[in-house]
């Protein structure tokens, strides 16, 4: 999961630099990842801080970039989507076709494991969880859908392009060169947030399997090797090109992880919860109970 996502990351960052700069793509994805080494091992605790502005200020520019795409896109997806064009002219069978539409969950689910210990002391109840979950789901499901309909008015040329969003601002908007530029530094922020979050999970999960073989090590020199060896994987992995992490990872990714991982998550963690309420390590309001 790590590789796929920090891969696509590092090319999306290196194809914005290019395209909005001219910044050869070899210097980008060398800056992005020297930045995101650095922050994972020095600057976890500055990213926590700001993450919280990150994300609203992404928020805040894509539903700008909706807002001022929406008038040239609307007429656009409307004569397409009144084609009726079936998903079998884009090589899907009709089980295919709802099998990837239900799988998509799976793209949402990259930074969960980061979310644990992010959310230690700020998510505390049960109505937490709720709120947390609800609004999360709204705003990717709201996000997904409205950018589908935008991204509808430059089918099936828009396939072809690695960074579709850019493409919306560029076609159907009469955005400026500081709105291209807010959107493209704000997006950026955000994938080194993520990517970070990344680095910073992997590195607290084989840290300690790495002490039992390299003894005389220091912490901070095995996250170091951790952190390297799989920015080093991932800048390689960038380097097939976005459109094909996403068609040939991210599609093999959602094809294995479902099944493997989503559905038995669904089923094994209301059970884990029923079972530690009926062993007394969690009380009616599931708060571990101390003993």
């Amino acid at each position: 999961m790590v590789l796929i996502a920090l891969s696509a990351q590092i090319s999306t960052t290196a194809i914005l630099l290019n395209q909005l700069f001219g910044l050869p793509k070899i210097i980008g994805t060398i800056g992005f990842c020297a930045i995101v080494l650095l922050l994972a091992l020095w600057g976890a605790d500055l990213l926590r801080r700001v993450g919280t502005v990150l994300g609203i200020a992404i928020l805040i520019i894509c539903a700008y970039v909706a807002v001022i795409c929406m008038p040239k896109a609307t007429p656009l997806a409307m004569t397409y989507l009144s084609k009726h064009i079936s998903y079998t002219q884009y090589g899907f069978t009709g089980p295919h076709a709802w099998f990837s539409m239900l799988m998509i969950v799976v793209f949402f689910m990259n930074g969960y494991e980061a979310c644990v210990p992010a959310s230690i002391g700020i998510i505390n109840t049960r109505k937490d969880v709720f709120v947390e979950s609800l609004v999360t789901a709204l705003l990717c499901s709201l996000s997904t859908m409205l950018f589908t309909f935008i991204f509808a008015s430059g089918m099936p040329g828009i396939m072809k392009e690695e960074i579709p969003t850019m493409w919306a601002i560029n076609h159907l908007s009469n955005a400026g060169w500081i709105s291209k530029i807010l959107y493209v530094a704000f997006a950026i922020a955000a994938m080194v947030s993520s990517s970070v979050a990344f680095i910073f999970t992997v590195c607290n999960r084989f840290e300690p399997m790495m002490a039992k073989v390299w003894k005389k090590s220091t912490g901070f020199s095995r996250k170091f090797v951790i952190a390297m060896i799989f920015i080093i994987l991932c800048t390689f992995g960038s380097s097939f090109g976005l459109l094909n992490i996403i068609r040939y990872g991210y599609g093999v990714f959602t094809m294995i992880v479902g099944p493997t991982m989503l559905i038995p998550l669904i089923i094994s963690v209301p059970y884990r919860l029923k079972k530690d309420r009926q062993n007394d390590i969690l009380d009616e309001h599931y708060h571990m109970v101390n003993k």
